[in-house]
């Protein structure tokens, strides 16, 4: 990324992987411990950004969050159902 510093680019290191925690967490629970670790980490330094997070993103956890999502056929280890 032009511009970018060493210090930015930790930081949206670190934002992308507590949203992939979010993202992955296989429980209601476990999302809403991800999204408090989130917003504890992150709402000091960029308040903007969580702001934006909580309005657009978290009102459609269940188009991108796995602990919303069903269970589809795609998704199911074929495996273990034999």
């Amino acid at each position: 990324m032009p511009g970018a510093t060493h210090e930015s680019v930790r930081a949206r290191d670190c934002v992308r992987a507590s949203t992939n925690r979010m993202m992955q967490a296989e429980s209601k629970e476990g999302f809403e411990a991800c999204v408090a670790e989130f917003e504890m980490s992150f709402e000091e330094r960029f308040p903007v950004f969580v702001q934006y997070f909580r309005k657009i993103w978290l009102g459609r956890k269940d188009l991108w969050a796995k602990a919303w999502r069903p269970v589809s056929s795609h998704t199911i280890n074929t495996y273990k159902l034999l």
